[in-house]
């Protein structure tokens, strides 16, 4: 008669029996095992990493896509396999994990679960360029005893399940906050100082909360402003990769025979007047790059706001928000010609306000991407600044932004010396 056991259990059972046990053994397949203490500690581990990867997406992760344009040669940057994996999900999809084909017949190998990435709306972020086990460590770091350290693959799980939306961008010209670099190196040589470490960790996580703060004011004057109240507005003004606009553009610049050519590089700078209206100026190679033209490119925004926007400057507070850079806005010149409007009384107030370096990345810079993004599938043959300038004002006209109606892309051929004083 044959009972179909298996045979560990075949074994155990006859084992008992020639040892003259009065019982069989227990089969502790078909009794209930105690999960609830397990289960609330691995839920409150869960919780753990939720809270840490929400204070990541807050005060760490940009709005900042990479998009690279198929006539840029590669890089040849390796990326962390983790990362990767985590860059290609895709939200309400699952990822089935591979399963290697088993070299002996003896006894099947059941199949891993999937990972099932949650529904998610929240808007995709990019962390600076790492990898998941420099967080992991810093989450380690930050537990104290009695707490155990938590699994690798558990903290990789939950971030893929409730946080595919937050990635991490490829190693690129973007800068690197070098206080961030200074302080993750650091964590990195004192491995086998625990002290040393947690306080190093500490002076970092005391840095992010700074730069989140900075964010946070930004953030306030920004609300203010698409609040349309005309008292306080804020501006924020920068300029984006020349990479992405060298001319002319198409196919035959993939070509060997020109993959040493010098192309000119065009100027293009963005002024988003919150609320308001959304101004993207586009200059030759040959044109200069430095606070004059800056003011240049300020005072016909201020104009644009005054004449079209029905907005009378005598009566704002402007708040500009601009590159942590001397080169352009943060210098004597543009602060001498911000003075000059409020005591002449066209404007009530004008303040400048920079980010850390490193975390300078805003919505701007977001909207730097879409444009890429355009130029990729629209812009590919473009031969003169004119050709790029009707892509870009193409894209104003579609891209979605409720709260800047006015959209205008402008030439800018020439600028004054604004340079007061000398």
């Amino acid at each position: 008669m044959s009972l179909n056991l298996g045979a560990t259990r075949a074994s155990k059972l006859a084992t008992a029996a020639r040892t003259g046990k009065y019982a069989p053994p227990a089969d502790l397949r078909f009794l209930k095992k105690p999960f609830a203490g397990n289960t609330a500690e691995k839920m409150a581990v869960r919780s753990d990493i939720l809270s840490f990867l929400q204070g990541l997406y807050d005060s760490v992760a940009e709005t900042l896509p990479d998009i690279r344009d198929d006539t840029e040669p590669d890089d040849g940057s390796v990326q962390d396999e983790y990362a990767s994996a985590l860059n290609a999900a895709q939200p309400n999809h699952e990822l089935e994990s591979e399963v290697k084909p088993m070299t002996k017949q003896s006894k099947p190998r059941k199949k891993k679960k999937s990972v099932v990435i949650q529904r998610t709306h929240q808007e995709v972020r990019y962390l600076p360029p790492g990898t998941l086990k420099e967080y992991w460590h810093q989450m380690n770091m930050m537990r104290e005893p009695p707490l155990k350290k938590i699994a690798f693959s558990y903290f990789w799980r939950v971030w893929y399940e409730e946080f595919c939306h937050m990635k991490f961008r490829r190693q690129s010209n973007h800068s690197v906050c070098n206080v961030c670099l200074r302080h993750k190196m650091l964590l990195q040589e004192l491995s086998g100082h625990l002290n040393a470490r947690k306080g190093q960790l500490e002076k970092y996580t005391e840095h992010l909360r700074a730069q989140y703060e900075d964010r946070l004011a930004y953030w306030s004057l920004r609300g203010e402003s698409r609040l349309r109240g005309k008292q306080q507005i804020s501006l924020i003004i920068d300029s984006m990769d020349q990479a992405k606009f060298c001319l002319p553009r198409g196919r035959v610049m993939k070509s060997k025979d020109l993959s040493t050519m010098n192309r000119p590089r065009c100027h293009l700078t963005a002024i988003i007047i919150h609320g308001y209206a959304t101004l993207v100026y586009l200059s030759d190679h040959d044109q200069p790059k430095n606070s004059s033209t800056m003011i240049e490119l300020t005072s016909h925004a201020l104009t644009v706001l005054e004449k079209e926007c029905k907005v009378e400057l005598a009566q704002v507070r402007l708040n500009i928000q601009a590159d942590n850079t001397v080169r352009e806005m943060k210098n004597n010149p543009y602060l001498k010609w911000m003075s000059s409007l409020v005591s002449s009384g066209r404007l009530m107030e004008c303040s400048l306000h920079n980010l850390r370096s490193g975390h300078s990345h805003e919505d701007v810079d977001q909207f730097f991407g879409s444009l890429a993004l355009y130029m990729v599938k629209h812009g590919r043959n473009c031969e003169t600044s004119d050709d790029l300038l009707q892509v870009v004002q193409a894209f104003l006209d579609q891209v979605p932004r409720p709260y800047e109606k006015f959209r205008r892309a402008s030439k800018v051929d020439a600028v004054r010396d604004w340079c007061l004083g000398q």
